[in-house]
């Protein structure tokens, strides 16, 4: 074997590394402005030959750390002892090796943090990321939280912005996993923003969590976050925001930061192990299953969740789901609330129909004042807390574009009037504005509401023309974080909320109601819009013992 040497080159790189390495070691020892974050830079000259790291830009994978001999490179280590961040080889996912992290009490240099973390600016508008942690038992129930991943924002530091808490975080509470979500649409953002918490199920121990992390960072309505946690979709929150305003978009940590330690802490609890392992941080391109932890082993299970199931074909269950179902072949069917003023605003047609020979035809006209500019048909205000409804629309090319909006289909809640509450906009409404289906969420937890609540409003897509649109949605209201919203269109997932207020704090659950109602034609109106004309099928309304299939339009053709 030939005898390897330094050259003198190589001599005088390995000088010039040492310099830039002391350079830099010196700058990451100094205080950060900001107790939300210290970088180390000399993570960022790591020795690429020692790195157990890979990275595939035809499958879209920026790094894959399988964590077999080193940790890998990383911008940033925040790790205070050597037992930090540990490779270890008794307990792993995948490969021979794991990162074992460890903090304790003491360890205070860096905010009672170890993590490594990514390099802002590479992530760009949208990635996927795939990790797998364990726990042993040891890791004991503590109320003092502690963040395991986040997805830290770098703010705008030419601009004079601070930094502030991640706009996503995965912690754990009391042995139970939470997602910290924060957002803000200012091009600078000052003080503490208002946190949304939920609540993703409890810790199992002495097993690997794999998750799968999907996001496309927004600041406003163009959000998408879908999160999987050992295959299982458990959060999926589109077109919402979900990151700051800022010139780079959020780049990923992972480790222990517990950082109330600084304050306070659990006499039983000094001591925080765990380990992580198969990180990957892929582009938009990469997809589920390049990123799916223990993809690499001959035991993983790589297919992604199928969000919709495309439902089974059959006649609802009377007895047991739908509580109403409406076919409209020869009758309106009974209803609570009529809303008809005239003879042409609500009647059966056999020009257009879903299933069945016939379909409800709803036409408004702007003469038509007396109860508001609507026409509409409503269930009773009632006492279920969850429900399925299924219906169609049919919308014909004369329904043109009008930027003042309608309601199709809303669901009202009837306020406490005993105790002097007034009417409300309705919790939950489907309408239409320029040719889209706009949905309009307002929530209020206050037992009197006092004034309009605030409104959030997604766009659900354009309307489209001369066909059936086939609408399913699933409910269970809460005026606080219990709440859920599942909407599909076409059989496709559109919208999904879970653990999120969407009602009033009323005596009575929302109540349905659908047609046309253009309450904006009291003041206004587009002088080539003057008529809306459309059609609705297979309207079916079932309890929380529903399913997807007892609802969904046309199951009887």
């Amino acid at each position: 074997m030939r005898k390897l040497t330094k050259t003198k080159t190589q001599k005088t790189k390995l000088i010039l590394l040492l310099a830039l390495f002391f350079a830099f070691g010196i700058q990451s020892c100094q205080k950060s402005e900001s107790d939300e974050l210290e970088f180390t830079e000399a993570a960022s000259i790591t020795d690429s030959n020692a790195v157990s790291a890979t990275t595939n830009a035809s499958s879209g994978i920026l790094s894959y750390n399988d964590f077999n001999t080193e940790k890998g490179k990383w911008y940033e280590e925040s790790i205070s002892a050597s037992y930090s961040a540990a490779i270890n080889n008794q307990i792993t996912r995948a490969g021979k090796g794991s990162m074992r992290f460890e903090l304790r009490k003491s360890d205070s240099k860096h905010g009672h943090r170890a993590e490594l973390g990514q390099q802002p600016g590479v992530v760009k508008q949208e990635a996927w990321y795939g990790f797998a942690n364990y726990f042993p038992k040891e890791y004991t129930a503590d109320p003092i939280a502690e963040i395991v991943v986040q997805f830290h924002s770098k703010p705008d530091l030419d601009k004079g912005e601070k930094w502030r808490s991640p706009p996503l975080a995965i912690a754990i509470v009391n042995d139970r996993f939470v997602l910290d979500m924060r957002n803000d649409s200012r091009a600078i953002s000052t003080g503490e923003i208002k946190m949304t918490r939920l609540d993703l199920g409890p810790v199992e121990k002495e097993v690997w969590n794999d998750w799968v992390v999907h996001a496309k960072w927004a600041w406003d309505n163009t959000g998408v976050l879908e999160i999987w946690k050992n295959n299982k979709l458990i959060v999926s929150r589109k077109n919402m925001p979900n990151a700051y305003n800022d010139a780079t978009y959020p780049y990923f940590k992972i480790g222990v930061y517990k950082w109330d330690w600084a304050n306070k802490s659990t006499p039983s609890v000094q001591k925080r192990i765990y380990y992580v392992d198969e990180v990957t941080i892929g582009s938009g391109s990469a997809g589920y299953n390049n990123v799916y932890p223990g993809r690499t082993s001959s035991t993983a299970t790589v297919a992604p969740p199928v969000e919709v199931t495309k439902p089974v074909v059959t006649p609802p269950n009377v007895s047991n789901a739908a509580v109403n179902y409406y076919n409209f072949n020869s009758s309106l069917g009974t209803w609570f609330e009529r809303s008809i003023t005239q003879t042409w605003s609500a009647n059966i047609s056999t020009e257009k129909k879903r299933a069945g020979s016939g379909a409800l035809r709803f036409e408004l006209r702007k003469s038509d004042s007396k109860l508001g500019y609507r026409t509409e048909l409503g269930q009773e205000p009632g006492t279920d807390k969850e429900a399925w409804y299924g219906f169609s629309n049919f919308f014909p090319k004369e329904f043109t574009k009008d930027p003042i909006a309608e309601i199709i289909a809303q669901f009202n809640s009837r306020p406490d009037l005993n105790k002097g509450e007034a009417w409300r906009s309705p919790p939950l409404a489907l309408g239409i504005m320029n040719d889209r289906f706009i949905l309009d969420m307002r929530s209020d937890a206050n037992a009197i509401t006092k004034g309009q609540p605030k409104m959030t409003r997604l766009d659900l897509g354009p309307v489209d023309k001369e066909v059936w649109n086939d609408w399913v949605i699933h409910v269970k209201w809460a005026w606080d974080n219990t709440g859920i919203l599942e909407i599909w269109k076409n059989n496709k997932l559109v919208v999904s909320r879970k653990n999120m207020p969407n009602a009033y704090n009323d005596a009575t659950f929302p109540y349905f109601k659908t047609g046309i109602y253009k309450w904006d034609w009291a003041n206004k109106s587009t002088p080539s819009v003057q008529k809306r004309v459309y059609f609705v099928d297979e309207l079916t309304i079932g309890k929380a013992t529903a399913t997807y299939a007892d609802v969904y339009p046309g199951r009887t053709l």
